[in-house]
């Protein structure tokens, strides 16, 4: 709580409490010399977007099954397929 004098008295005011935000560290830190990005945005807003992006755009069985065949790829790692199912040969 702070104090805040208003006519001669002492009112007792409530300190507001900011949300957590994303800013660009170099406006806040060096100013608009360095960057003049000011924008901010609400870091829950924000996580729940790119979270509903990532599991609308990559958590998708098509999109997992496609990746683990190029890592397959790149590694030059056998594989076999069960029923649809892209199955790794793992060397032991």
């Amino acid at each position: 709580m702070c104090l805040r004098g208003q006519h001669g008295d002492r009112q007792p005011r409530e300190r507001r409490r900011r949300k957590p935000a994303y800013v660009c560290t170099n406006h806040r830190e060096r100013g608009k010399a360095v960057c003049a990005n000011r924008l901010h945005a609400p870091m829950e807003a924000a996580d729940r977007a790119v979270l509903s992006a990532v599991e609308r755009d990559l958590l998708r069985p098509e999109v997992l099954e496609e990746a683990l065949r190029e890592a397959v790829r790149v590694l030059h790692l056998p594989e076999c397929a069960f029923g649809g199912v892209l199955a790794v040969v793992l060397p032991v």
